[in-house]
């Protein structure tokens, strides 16, 4: 994976991104990136939603009377 450089002069004329492609061009290193920030964003997500939804008392997702399903 190409490094990030935010002084890359595409940056600084703010035509691209600091892997070195323009704004026009797909950049696989920035769209990997949001990806990974996503999947953290959901991450957390998914165990917020579950510690609140103990707090209340509601069966969780996939949970059985025996337990896990």
């Amino acid at each position: 994976m190409i490094e990030h450089n935010p002084n890359h002069p595409y940056v600084r004329r703010l035509v691209g991104c600091g892997h070195g492609r323009l704004w026009k061009e797909p950049c696989r290193e920035c769209e990997i990136a949001g990806l990974m920030d996503e999947y953290k964003r959901a991450v957390r997500t998914v165990a917020r939603v579950r510690d609140r939804l103990r707090v209340l008392g509601a069966p969780m997702p996939g949970m059985t009377s025996k337990g896990r399903g």
